[in-house]
């Protein structure tokens, strides 16, 4: 009887796993924000910021050499992601071609400092046929009380300024 309830223990963990895992990049999906979040918030550490990047070229990839393409452009956007982010800081598949990170204990200079990590990386790997970018914002909570879906807004605001300054399209 203890081995059967270990073995359902273990495939409910397993189960759950895959249901917050984004299965083409193998980075969270949105799904993690909904089961994860509150206790992410609990082991919050001052200061808090949020990284919000989308993409860019993926719909002139997918258009100019197929879908296929696309996938793997996202792919190396997580594997960059990975790469540069600590362990620790969770990255998320919003949908498409959008990625959230929580950085714990991340001042703005800091979240600063990564995001041009993330584009140098980026850019050291990009080819003349595909090249890789991410617009990217973010927004530092120092303290208090904070509504998560407030810090993502405004993450995400700054990262269309990023994305229209044509910041990384060099």
């Amino acid at each position: 009887i203890v081995s059967d309830v270990t073995e359902r223990v273990r495939m409910e963990k397993q189960l759950e796993e895959f249901s917050i895992t984004d299965s083409l990049t193998g980075v969270y999906n949105r799904n993690y924000l909904k089961y994860r979040i509150d206790e992410k918030i609990k082991e919050l550490e001052y200061p808090f910021s949020v990284i919000m990047s989308d993409c860019n070229n993926l719909k002139l990839t997918n258009d100019k050499y197929g879908h296929e393409y696309g996938d793997i452009m996202l792919r190396i956007m997580a594997s960059t992601l990975k790469e540069v982010l600590p362990k620790d800081f969770p990255i998320i598949r919003m949908g498409g071609d959008e990625f959230l990170v929580l950085c714990n204990g991340t001042s703005k200079e800091e979240v600063e400092g990564i995001m041009n990590a993330i584009r140098k990386c980026l850019k050291d790997k990009s080819k003349e046929k595909i090249p890789l970018s991410l617009a990217m914002g973010s927004y530092t909570v120092e303290s208090g009380d904070f509504k998560i879906e407030d810090v993502c807004r405004e993450a995400d605001k700054q990262m269309y300024l990023d994305k229209y300054k044509g910041k990384n399209d060099d």
